[in-house]
């Protein structure tokens, strides 16, 4: 899934928390930019790709990234759900623990909107390094390479960043 609509999919849940919430001014804005973050986190690695190419574009010689620690779940629960875990006991300020949180459910969408992707994720890695798709099907034969247009993945990435327009357009029209 490309990353507009991984970020998409992070400023919809950073939107919807902090209506849920009734979060207003700076509450609201950190709460949309951990889970906008959060939401494009697992794809850092493929900036690493970049850096280490000295290219702005990928080659079909790029492996699979979605067979990095940074596409499982276990990888989020330790890096963000081990901080939130503290925040909570500590008693640190509120914000903090909702922005952890935020943050840990962006990242988790990100991997379950990969599982519509072609590959899928590494679901149960360490135990297993088997990648599975939306249908728990073990994906490890599939090339990456394959046609986007029209697949489940295709729709569901326009529907998120449509509506994640449409959540931005509105909330500008509320700030003013």
């Amino acid at each position: 899934m490309r990353g507009q609509a991984h970020l998409a999919g992070g400023v919809l849940l950073g939107v919807a928390v902090a209506g849920g919430l009734s979060a207003g001014g700076v509450e609201a804005a950190g709460l949309i930019v951990a889970a906008s973050l959060g939401g494009i986190c697992p794809d850092f690695d493929t900036a690493i790709y970049f850096v280490h190419k000295r290219k702005l574009h990928i080659e079909r010689d790029f492996p699979d990234h979605h067979r990095y620690p940074t596409h499982t779940p276990l990888f989020y629960l330790l890096l963000l759900g081990v901080p939130l875990t503290l925040s909570l006991l500590q008693g640190w300020p509120t914000l903090i623990s909702q922005m952890l949180a935020v943050g840990l459910a962006g990242a988790l969408l990100h991997l379950f909107l990969d599982l519509f992707w072609t590959n899928g994720i590494m679901l149960f890695w360490p135990l297993s390094w088997s990648m599975y798709n939306i249908y728990l099907q073990t994906t490890d034969e599939i090339s990456q390479f394959v046609p986007y247009r029209g697949t489940p993945a295709d729709r569901v990435e326009r529907a998120l960043e449509a509506a994640a327009t449409a959540a931005v357009i509105y909330c500008l029209i509320q700030v003013l």
